[in-house]
C-alpha cells in the first residue's frame, strides 16, 4: 500500500493532536463548537497514525478566526507537548547533536507532514536551513511560524542551551507581533525576502543533545525506514511542478510560463521534460486541483462558491464543469455526501498505516 504525495496529503496524527490540544487550552475549541469538526480527538490518538491534512486545515481555520491569537503559529510552535510526540520527534531526542538531528529531520520530515520540506546548505560559518511548504496560501504564514518556532524551541529543549541565530529570513510581510519573532529568532529578522531560512552558527549546530542514545536511535531509524517504504516520495520534475502549483494555485496567473520561470527554465523546456516523464502541465494542474478540492469541501468554513477561485479557476462555471468531469456530480452534492457519510472516519481509516501491508512492502 502506498500513499503518494500527490494523492490526498496526510500528516502525523500526533502533530494534529498537538495543535488540537493547544487550541483547546486557549479556548478556541469548546464543547459548543467542537461539533463543527469532521473528526474527534480520539481519532488523533496513536504515535504512528496518519490523518488527512484536511483535519489540520480545519483547526488552523478555527484559530485564525480568533483576533487575540493572530500569532497562533507561534503559540503552537513554542510549546512542547509530551503527549503529542510522533515517531520522528522521538528520533530527534536521541540524535547525537543538533547537526545530526537536522539531517534526520530533513530526511524523514515527510512522516510528520507531507506538505513540508527543508533543505540544508553547509557553510564555513555554520548551516542554513531552508524551509519549503506547499500549504494552501492562506495557511502558509501560519505553518511557517509554527514550524520554524518549533525548530528553535525543540533545539533549546534538546540541548538545554540558549541559542543565538545569525539570521532569520521570511517571505511574508512584517507582522504586528514582531516581539514574538525577536524572542525566538533574535534581532536579525528580515521580511519580504525571496527565501525562508534560518542561519545557524557552528557553535549552535554542534551542540550535543542531552538525551542522545545510539542504540534507541538505530532501532527508531529501522522502524522509520519500514514506514518510508509505504509512504511514496516523488522527487521527479512532476512533483516540483506540483509543489509550485500548490503554493500559487489561488492565483489565476499560475500558468506553465509562471512555473517554468520559478524553475529557471523556459516553458518549452518544461513541457519537453514533462513529456519525457509521460506527464503534461495541464494534467498536473488538474491533479492538484482535484486533490485540494476534497480538503476544501471537508472544511466547512469554505463556501462552495468561493472554492473555484481558491483553485485558480477564472469563473464559477469553469470550476463546476471541471468538478462534474472529476466526480460526475456537483460540488454541493458531493460535499453533502461526504459529510453525511462520516467522511472523517472514512478518510482516517484510508490513511492509517496497515501493519499487515507494511510487512508485505
Amino acid at each position: 500500500m502506498e500513499f503518494g504525495l500527490t494523492a490526498y496529503p496526510t500528516v502525523s496524527a500526533a502533530a494534529v493532536l498537538d495543535l488540537y490540544d493547544v487550541l483547546s487550552c486557549h479556548g478556541v475549541i469548546t464543547p459548543q463548537n467542537v461539533s463543527q469538526l469532521n473528526f474527534k480527538r480520539q481519532d488523533l490518538l496513536g504515535v504512528e497514525k496518519r490523518v488527512p491534512l484536511a483535519f489540520e486545515r480545519q483547526l488552523w481555520a478555527m484559530g485564525k478566526k480568533i483576533p487575540r491569537l493572530n500569532n497562533i503559529g507561534f503559540v503552537v510552535g513554542t510549546q512542547i507537548n509530551p503527549n503529542a510526540q510522533g515517531v520522528l520527534s522521538h528520533l530527534l531526542t536521541v540524535a547525537e547533536d543538533l547537526r545530526e538531528a537536522v539531517y534526520l529531520y530533513k530526511k524523514y520530515i515527510v512522516l510528520m507532514n507531507q506538505c513540508e520540506k527543508i533543505d540544508v546548505i553547509e557553510y564555513e560559518w555554520g548551516m542554513r536551513i531552508l524551509y519549503l511548504t506547499d500549504y494552501d496560501y492562506e495557511f502558509t504564514q501560519i505553518s511557517t511560524e509554527r514550524s520554524l518556532s518549533a525548530m528553535v524551541t525543540w533545539a533549546k529543549y534538546l540541548t538545554q542551551n540558549k541559542l543565538r541565530l545569525l539570521k532569520a529570513s521570511f517571505k511574508h510581510e512584517n507582522v504586528p507581533y514582531l516581539t514574538d519573532y525577536i524572542a525566538i529568532f533574535g534581532d536579525k529578522v528580515c521580511f519580504n525576502q525571496q527565501e525562508t531560512f534560518l542561519d545557524i552558527p557552528n557553535s549552535v549546530i554542534n551542540l550535543k543533545i542531552k538525551t542522545a542514545n545510539a542504540y534507541i536511535k538505530d532501532m527508531l531509524v529501522k522502524r522509520i525506514e519500514q514506514k518510508m517504504k509505504v509512504l511514496y516520495i516523488d522527487v521527479s520534475l512532476k512533483e516540483k511542478v506540483a509543489l509550485i502549483i500548490r503554493q500559487d494555485l489561488h492565483s489565476q496567473s499560475c500558468s506553465s510560463d509562471f512555473v517554468a520561470h520559478k524553475l529557471n527554465m523556459s516553458r518549452q523546456t518544461l513541457h519537453r521534460k514533462l513529456t519525457k516523464e509521460g506527464m503534461s502541465f495541464k494534467a498536473i494542474l488538474n491533479e492538484v486541483r482535484k486533490e485540494k478540492v476534497i480538503g476544501y469541501l471537508l472544511d466547512k468554513s469554505h463556501n462552495v462558491e468561493t472554492i473555484g477561485g481558491m483553485l485558480g479557476f477564472k469563473d464559477t462555471s469553469s470550476f463546476y464543469r471541471a468538478f462534474k468531469f472529476w466526480f460526475n456530480t456537483t460540488p454541493k452534492t458531493y460535499r453533502t455526501a461526504l459529510l453525511a457519510s462520516k467522511s472523517s472516519e472514512i478518510l482516517t481509516a484510508a490513511f492509517q498505516f496497515d501493519q499487515a501491508e507494511c510487512s508485505k512492502a
